[in-house]
């Protein structure tokens, strides 16, 4: 059974390998479509297997024989920083990728976009209240209010701001 298993683990590999060589070497642009129905293997499937292949060239999952297709591809649109990386996955326990179900590796990715999302937000946001001017009357509020050195210090400031 292990030695089917490495196999067929084996077998994901070379096949995008394959896929990816005829796609880019032995056909005609607009080809590939059709050529994968004359081999019947799915289109999808195919793009998977080519993506698997691509992002594990020279990976530990290249020689894994107990993750299966679809939790390789889950893994392979990963970003690759976080492929090595414990997450938490919502029960307070905390797993690598290559121990997650498919279904943990699809909230992790969900998880990684929500948390892109919002980094990017943030960081527009950030943009526009830099290019805003600055309000100085809170400024002059908290120099008024602290009273240093009285009037010269309000008349400092002002001068510091008017410039």
């Amino acid at each position: 059974m292990n030695a089917y298993q490495r196999v067929a683990g084996e077998a994901i590999f070379e096949i995008g390998r394959r896929l990816k060589h005829v796609k880019e070497n032995d056909l005609a642009h607009g080809e590939f479509s059709k050529w994968l129905e004359s081999v019947r293997i799915d289109r999808t499937l195919a793009t998977r297997l080519m993506k698997i292949a691509s992002e594990f060239t020279d990976s530990k999952y290249a020689t894994s024989h107990n993750i299966g297709i679809e939790a390789l591809y889950q893994i392979a649109t990963l970003p690759p920083e976080q492929r090595e990386v414990e997450h938490d996955i919502g029960d307070g326990t905390t797993k690598k990728p290559e121990d997650m179900t498919v279904r943990e590796l699809r909230e992790l990715k969900r998880q990684l976009k929500a948390e892109r999302s919002e980094r990017e937000r943030l960081e527009k946001e950030n943009e526009k209240l830099a290019e805003k001017e600055p309000d100085h009357s809170a400024f002059l509020f908290t120099l008024d209010s602290t009273h240093l050195r009285g009037y010269h210090f309000k008349y400092y400031a002002h001068i510091l701001i008017a410039n």
